[in-house]
């Protein structure tokens, strides 16, 4: 009933020719998954976010107890409380349903990721792996380990036809194994159908809109801000959120969450502080900070802190890629706390933030929020992550690069008087540790950067560019032939000093 896997050749000429496009020609998105126990963050410029090989290895936590399993491989559905006998082909694309084409791997890859970030706020594990009969049994008890079998297939022997998914009488909690069925494809539609239909076993009903034609609402708005409650029929909406019915016209105003919490498990832990006081310290590589994160309550506010030289920062935090259930609300503090900037677009989900900053310790905090005039921050929860780039130290022009034109500038600045210049233009004119003055500490810093970066030979070629020596330069020529020498010198003793 499992089908294998199939390679095939115009697959693989399509991904040589798209080799090197922007992200969007693959609709590809980082999300966390756990492989084997280990953390893959999946591969926004690939093809397919994770390797293929590992399509069925998927999980979304390593410690939850319930389980959300995304069953693609083909099901004989009998003995439950279903009342049929049928045995279910695998999910198919292509006409095929004995083998797996890359091409329906990579979709089954993005329906996990779809169906993994509406319930990533949540302590239950979607996998997409068999977790075994007994992860999906409640059998009283003791027993602490139970959840659902959602099956991807296609209608079969005439159940199914004609419609998008079932979950019968089926609950999470069941003793027995009681799947609901997907019918629908594609990773959105198939991804949220699974949600949807996976959540009608916690009790969830559907969400319709006053005078609706169908029982279901499709949502409101349009672009990067549509919106669409998961247990209506969203498939348009761009932001799909669990919901409390706070929607004009609503016909149902269950707490969702309330539900989904009810069933043996309740939130994940918070992964990051919440206090602007005790942030959690962001890592530069090389200028760039890339950190993630889940909002994993409505109240829930994490909070980052990084450190800048002077000059132009970005900042880019961003939820979930295909279809995000968070709107990010990003606020940038100085280093006493005090609000510098709030950043809460109204035609985009993301939070991007551009600003020239002077020096020093800065924090930021993520948060969910509100659509204005679609939807409320209940649901705003899920995945983001956060991309910033600082300026690069002793990068005097800002240019993002280190060079001869930077030690110009730098020795431009020497011996003049940067009283008067606000703390950027006095870090432009060579003044690196903020004391006001471009002296030989700040020329320290510069060599120390410099040579970091390209070496002790790199430092010196830097002289044979500028095109009149000075005073300073002088000194300089004569302390760099002084280093040179003290590479040769057991333990680094001086041999300048008192020359």
């Amino acid at each position: 009933m499992r089908r294998t896997v199939r390679s095939t050749f115009l697959f693989l000429f399509l991904a040589i020719l798209l080799a090197g496009r922007a992200t969007t020609a693959f609709g590809t998105s980082q999300f966390p998954a756990y492989i084997d126990g280990v953390l893959d963050l999946g591969d926004d410029t690939a093809q397919a976010p994770y390797a293929l090989a590992d399509t069925f290895n998927l999980d979304s936590s390593t410690t939850a107890s319930k389980t959300i399993y995304l069953d693609f491989t083909g099901y004989h559905s009998v003995s439950n409380s279903w009342g049929h006998n049928i045995v279910f082909p695998a999910y198919d694309q292509d006409g095929d349903d004995t083998v797996f084409s890359d091409g329906e791997l990579e979709e089954i890859q993005k329906i996990f990721q779809n169906v993994a970030e509406d319930f990533l706020p949540f302590n239950v594990n979607v996998t997409t792996e068999f977790p075994g009969a007994g992860a999906l049994q409640n059998s009283g008890g003791a027993d602490t380990t139970w959840g659902v079998r959602v099956v991807m297939t296609q209608p079969t022997a005439g159940f199914g036809v004609g419609i998008g998914g079932n979950s019968g009488s089926a609950g999470f909690d069941d003793a027995g194994d009681n799947p609901v069925f997907v019918f629908n494809k594609g990773n959105r539609k198939a991804g949220m159908t699974a949600s949807h239909e996976a959540a009608h076993t916690f009790g969830l009903t559907h969400d319709g809109i006053s005078g609706g034609a169908d029982e279901t609402y499709d949502g409101t708005g349009s672009g990067s801000t549509s919106w669409g409650p998961i247990m209506g029929s969203p498939f348009q909406a761009n932001v799909t959120q669990w919901s409390d019915g706070n929607y004009t016209g609503a016909t149902n105003f269950a707490d969702d969450i309330d539900f989904l919490t009810s069933r043996g498990f309740g939130f994940r832990s918070d992964d990051y502080p919440t206090s602007v006081t005790s942030p959690h310290v962001l890592n530069e590589v090389n200028s760039s900070i890339f950190e993630w994160g889940i909002i994993e309550q409505q109240t829930d506010v994490d909070f980052f802190q990084f450190t800048s030289a002077p000059g132009e920062v970005s900042i880019d935090v961003r939820g979930f890629g295909q279809d995000p259930n968070l709107d990010v609300k990003l606020t940038l503090y100085d280093g006493s706390g005090a609000v510098v900037a709030v950043v809460d677009p109204t035609v985009t989900v993301n939070a991007p933030l551009n600003m020239i900053l002077e020096a020093g310790s800065y924090v930021i905090s993520v948060e969910g929020d509100a659509g204005p005039g679609h939807f409320d921050d209940y649901g705003s929860l899920g995945f983001y992550t956060i991309d910033i780039e600082v300026p690069l130290f002793a990068d005097l022009n800002n240019d993002s690069q280190l060079d001869h034109l930077d030690w110009q500038q730098f020795l431009a600045g020497s011996g003049t008087d940067l009283s008067g210049l606000t703390s950027l233009e006095a870090y432009q004119a060579g003044d690196l540790d903020g004391d006001g003055l471009n002296n030989a500490a700040d020329f320290g810093l510069f060599k120390d950067a410099y040579i970091e970066a390209f070496g002790l030979a790199g430092f010196e070629a830097l002289f044979v560019q500028v095109p009149e020596p000075t005073s300073l330069l002088l000194a300089t020529l004569a302390l760099t032939a002084c280093l040179r020498r003290n590479r040769f010198i057991l333990n680094n003793q001086p041999s300048c000093v008192g020359e």
